[in-house]
């Protein structure tokens, strides 16, 4: 029975627990002992548990994907407090199976469907739920959501992302129970049309949290100040999630008016709410594609105050200082190589501005081993490319 399950087909270490279980209970073979045996039967289990594994086990030793994984779960914590303090107790909400069980046991609220409870009836359910991370009209997914008595819709938006282990994307496998649309609905849901029917309350770097609208319910055009305001006074991780938005609304639709405004509101957080990652992003932006150095600068200066042990984040500052001739580039790049000794683009970075500061004692000396580290701990960091001709000609 093991062998036919999908969950121990895609967890090959409950698989190998349960053979082996009922390994060790077989009787020896002739001519062997029962401690030969049972060694026998362990290398096997542990070779098979380690070949059935090995993509978990790449998982957990690598440094990105863990902490992506960690990513995952501080957000989903963050929904779940934001809901247990401002969502009302008989809220229904619709979703997907791993959301809706977060939800469920996090903050006790109904929920269309739970995958420990299946018959024919809930699998065309969940079928039809599902439509919401595929090619689906705004009114497919409305009208569903309604005819469960739903209040809140929830996307996790990396199900839009997603890759099966065969090569087809999760939006394809969704997209079999029917194509309606030519953009994602977890796409077009977050832009003016969808109005009508969701009015967006929370936003994280994993989740989108949406009202659904009730029939004849007027619909409130998407406002960025007033959205910024209601996110300031209740979401603790304001900064955050509000600089991640406008760089989602950005990327995704152009949107630059209504992000500048989310932007400005990142700003206004708590030091300890924003996202030093992303508002380095921003100012990069701001001074590299349009021009901007003023406005620029309040980003830097807000990304090294979020994360002042963050080496690319002063790195990102210090280049920038350097490009404006201001003195204090070369102590913030020293601050930066001391909190990331190993990050080759500070590194290299730092080389290229000593090269140009020959008044500096030792400059070229100490360029030349920066550059070299960075080249040995990555030499296809574009930085490294870029100068090679520069430092191994000479």
């Amino acid at each position: 029975m093991a062998s036919v399950m999908m969950r121990f087909l895609v967890l090959g270490g409950p698989l190998c627990c349960v053979l082996g279980s009922y390994a060790v209970g077989l009787p020896n073979p002739p001519k062997i002992s029962k401690h030969t045996w049972h060694v026998i039967t362990t290398l096997i289990l542990i070779v098979f548990t380690v070949v059935l594994s090995w993509d978990n086990i790449q998982s957990s030793w690598n440094p990105d994907m863990a902490e992506d994984a960690g990513s995952l779960v501080q957000r989903s914590a963050d929904l779940v407090q934001w809901i247990q303090n401002n969502v009302a107790q008989d809220a229904v909400f619709y979703s997907d199976f791993v959301t809706l069980s977060t939800i469920k046991l996090g903050s006790d609220r109904a929920i269309v469907i739970h995958p420990q409870y299946e018959n024919k009836a809930l699998r065309a359910r969940a079928e039809e739920i599902y439509r919401m991370y595929g090619h689906t009209k705004l009114r497919t997914v409305a009208r569903s959501a309604s005819a469960l008595n739903a209040t809140h819709l929830v996307l996790q938006r990396r199900h839009c992302e997603w890759q099966t282990g065969g090569g087809m994307s999760f939006t394809e496998l969704v997209d079999k129970a029917g194509r309606e649309h030519d953009q994602l609905f977890c796409h077009i849901v977050h832009t003016p049309p969808a109005s009508i029917f969701f009015e967006l309350i929370y936003y994280n770097f994993e989740y989108s949290v949406f009202r659904i609208l009730r029939s004849g319910e007027k619909p409130r055009s998407f406002l960025p100040h007033r959205y910024v305001s209601t996110v300031l006074a209740n979401d603790p991780s304001a900064g955050h999630n509000l600089c991640n938005y406008a760089a989602f609304m950005e990327q995704h639709f152009n949107a630059h008016k209504n992000s500048e405004v989310l932007y400005e509101g990142a700003l206004k957080a708590t030091n300890t709410t924003q996202d030093a990652q992303c508002l380095d992003n921003h100012a990069i932006h701001l001074d590299e594609d349009l021009g901007l150095v003023e406005p620029a600068r309040r980003f830097y200066k807000a990304a090294v105050r979020a994360g002042p042990q963050m080496g690319n984040v002063l790195g990102d500052y210090a280049y920038f200082l350097h490009l404006q001739e201001d003195p204090s580039a070369i102590p913030t790049f020293d601050k930066a190589v001391a909190a990331s000794p190993q990050n080759p683009h500070v590194l290299c970075s730092y080389a290229a501005v000593l090269l140009s500061n020959s008044q500096i004692a030792g400059a070229r000396s100490k360029a030349s081993t920066m550059y070299e580290t960075a080249r040995k701990i990555d030499p296809s960091d574009q930085c490294v490319r870029d100068l090679a001709n520069t430092f191994l000609r000479r």
